[in-house]
């Protein structure tokens, strides 16, 4: 099947760092199917490490319309707003993230690293126990 090969392609190609063939891979995938979570989740992925920000949040926000019930949308579009410094967003979609798995200790730690940057440490410091009792 064409399209597995194509998400194969896209996700070798992640794994690898080469995010600009995984943009690419991931788009085509999404073209053969438009619902399609796991590209979805690539280019995303890829769409974050190329510093493409606003790319990165648009297509995270039709992952999580696709998928609202499960954390890999909020996670990555909290990564892209936390790696764009949009702090307070990124702790709103982590937020969200333990809201719908009180287990993700990821999310805590991404949670504590914002609120560090924005100088809130009873929240940093809240997040890292957070993260401490989850695992």
């Amino acid at each position: 099947d064409d399209l597995k090969i194509c998400l194969a392609m896209a996700d070798v190609y992640c794994r690898l760092g080469l995010y600009e063939k995984t943009q690419t891979f991931a788009a085509l995938c999404i073209e053969a199917d438009p619902h399609n979570v796991q590209a979805y989740c690539l280019l995303v992925e890829s769409l974050i490490q190329l510093k493409l920000h606003r790319q990165s949040i648009d297509a995270a926000n039709i992952l999580i319309r696709l998928n609202p019930l499960q954390i890999v949308g909020y996670r990555l579009r909290g990564t892209s707003y936390l790696d764009s410094q949009d702090y307070d967003a990124a702790i709103k979609d982590m937020t969200k993230c333990l809201t719908l798995d009180p287990s993700d200790y990821n999310s805590s730690f991404l949670i504590a690293v914002a609120a560090l940057h924005l100088n809130r440490w009873q929240d940093c410091i809240d997040a890292v126990l957070n993260q401490i009792l989850c695992c």
